[in-house]
């Protein structure tokens, strides 16, 4: 994966703001994820996990991590 922006901003620290945080700095973009919340946590809004959600957190490089607290 290849950006042409070194540096990005992005809005929201939900599942998206931080796979994209995530991929985005694998690929060397200097990122700033700003999210609204002051008690912002990891309890989600209830995500199914099937078979592309966890091909997903496989290709962002945390699935066995979400698999030992899952």
């Amino acid at each position: 994966m290849s950006c042409a922006a070194q540096h990005v901003c992005i809005i929201g620290g939900g599942f998206t703001g931080m796979s994209l945080s995530i991929l985005l700095s694998k690929a060397g973009v200097d990122v700033d994820l700003i999210e609204i919340d002051p008690k912002w946590r990891t309890d989600g809004a209830g995500i199914t996990y099937n078979g592309p959600a966890l091909r997903s957190l496989e290709l962002l490089g945390v699935l066995d991590e979400y698999k030992q607290h899952g």
